[in-house]
């Protein structure tokens, strides 16, 4: 077992464990949806910002953007 894993509690694996619950729950927030899709109150982190590879790390980006926003 990876070290990670096995300092974590005995109950994280159980279905009851409360991140079990949730993840799994149904989002509770109503999502704005405009004619062009879906719309969410995001903050926008430009790419270029990125101090290495800047052309390229729009994966990083999105997952700044992604956190940030949960």
């Amino acid at each position: 077992m990876l070290k990670i894993a096995s300092s974590l509690p005995d109950d994280f694996y159980n279905n009851d464990a409360e991140w079990v619950k949730i993840y799994r729950s149904h989002p509770t927030k109503k999502i704005a949806r405009s004619s062009a899709g879906v719309s969410l109150d995001v903050t926008y982190f430009s790419q270029g910002d990125n101090y290495r590879d800047a052309h390229r790390t729009c994966f990083s980006s999105s997952c700044a953007m992604l956190l940030n926003y949960l």
